[in-house]
């Protein structure tokens, strides 16, 4: 089954809406001047909310290492997501102070982005899908990493089908796509998770 993350809660309202979708991880969102952002109060709040099965993947670019480890020592993150320009050595002096899952993004506009991302010493890698010229977004980019990823890009109630199909992907990381004016969308986050799920049963169906 294609594993689910939601990422950018910043309210209860949307702990809430996790704890009711249950989804595998959420993501909390650590990125100075991203309107998802979130200090260390707000963490621990919602992270007393969450239900415990859920992963907390903490979302960092080019932060000091010693913010990382206090959210990972204080037990607000499960594991950590590095979007910026951080080195292997720093995914591995992480890894040799902790043992959490470390993730790595790829941001994705041609097939030798998702190659790049094969030699990420990461325990799983995100594939940031980016729009080119087309219209659509080239979901087919992701198939040329032979490693297991999580696709990520602008999925929603619209694109979460035709990208799954594309390039059948070890998780999804559902952001952007299911947002409002207002932050994460309930009724688009429920659909979307909602197609995935049906997108599982019918392929193991078949």
């Amino acid at each position: 089954m294609t594993k689910i993350r939601i990422c950018g809660l910043t309210r209860p309202e949307d702990v809430e809406l996790a704890n009711k979708l249950k989804p595998d991880a959420v993501g909390f969102v650590f990125i100075h001047g991203n309107s998802r952002y979130i200090d260390q109060k707000t963490a621990i709040a919602l992270k007393n909310q969450l239900d415990p099965g859920i992963q907390v993947v903490g979302i960092f670019e080019n932060e000091r290492p010693m913010i990382v480890t206090n959210l990972l020592r204080m037990g607000i993150i499960d594991a950590v997501q590095f979007s910026g320009s951080e080195t292997e050595d720093d995914i591995l002096n992480l890894r040799r102070q902790f043992n959490c899952p470390v993730y790595q993004v790829f941001r994705v506009e041609s097939p030798k982005d998702a190659l790049m991302s094969e030699w990420s010493v990461a325990d799983l890698v995100l594939l940031r899908i980016r729009k080119g010229a087309e219209e659509s977004l080239p979901w087919n980019l992701a198939k040329f990493s032979r490693r297991p990823f999580i696709l990520a890009g602008d999925l929603s109630p619209d694109t979460i089908t035709e990208a799954m199909a594309e390039c059948h992907p070890f998780a999804v990381d559902l952001g952007t796509g299911i947002r409002n004016e207002n932050g994460i969308d309930p009724e688009m986050t429920t659909e979307t998770v909602m197609r995935i799920r049906k997108f599982d049963e019918e392929a193991a169906a078949k």
